[in-house]
């Protein structure tokens, strides 16, 4: 089977005011302020700042390798337009027409990749105007690389690409387990050094999330299916 390459990356070089370079990724003493229970060490005057928004354009090459490498190596489809955003981003629908800015960027491309068994989960790609990637697994699972981006979450780069592989990877082998109750709804993903389960009100999923989850149930009980290879005529 084809196998996965993760394409060539320039790691852009910043500098502060005083000409000084910034080492993304290592700014901060202690935990970046979206890595962990602790404190960051970042002055407050850098939240909700993001001054090389571009340094994540490595994010949306790695998102593009990922759409390309499924194409070819699964049994998939390829849809792609900004209608899908209605269905599949309903809460950046309202952003299309807006103004970007580095704190709310709007969406400019979006691809869905739909393996062709029913028995599998989808995967959708939202790219932002200001470079990042929304990656939708599922019915209701949403993910957002960078998850913020600001100054003193001080994320790194590849760290964020290798994150982004991993969820990728992990839906379309069965790593992801979405659930409804009354109450909640619940995902837990599954990686090869670990996991991690999170979730939200119910009664914030969107309806038409909630009708194709059920449906999906109802044919599949046991659960999602890892994805089928795409045969070749070496596999034939």
């Amino acid at each position: 089977m084809l196998q996965y390459q993760r394409p060539p990356i320039e790691l852009g070089i910043y500098h502060d005011a005083e000409g000084a370079v910034i080492p993304y990724g290592h700014r901060w003493g202690g935990v970046p302020a979206g890595q962990g229970l602790e404190l960051s060490s970042a002055p407050r005057d850098v939240y909700s700042v993001v001054t090389h928004p571009e340094r994540f354009e490595p994010v949306v090459t790695v998102a593009e390798a990922l759409i390309d490498y499924l194409g070819k190596a699964y049994d998939v489809e390829i849809r792609e337009g900004l209608d899908l955003l209605p269905q599949l981003f309903p809460r950046w629908a309202d952003m299309s027409g807006d103004e970007a800015t580095p704190d709310r960027p709007r969406p400019v491309r979006v691809v869905q990749v739909v393996p062709r068994s029913d028995a599998s989960l989808p995967l959708a790609f939202l790219f932002t105007s200001v470079p990042g990637v929304s990656l939708r697994a599922g019915f209701f699972s949403e993910t957002v690389f960078p998850d913020c981006g600001c100054d003193a979450c001080d994320d790194d780069v590849l760290e964020v690409c290798t994150m982004l592989e991993q969820a990728v990877f992990a839906a379309i082998s069965g790593g992801l387990t979405e659930s409804i109750d009354w109450r909640r709804v619940t995902e837990e993903w599954t990686f090869p050094d670990g996991g991690r389960s999170s979730g939200h009100l119910a009664r914030d999923l969107d309806p038409r999330a909630r009708t194709a989850y059920k449906a999906f149930r109802k044919r599949h009980r046991g659960g999602p299916q890892p994805w089928a290879a795409r045969l070749t005529e070496e596999t034939r």
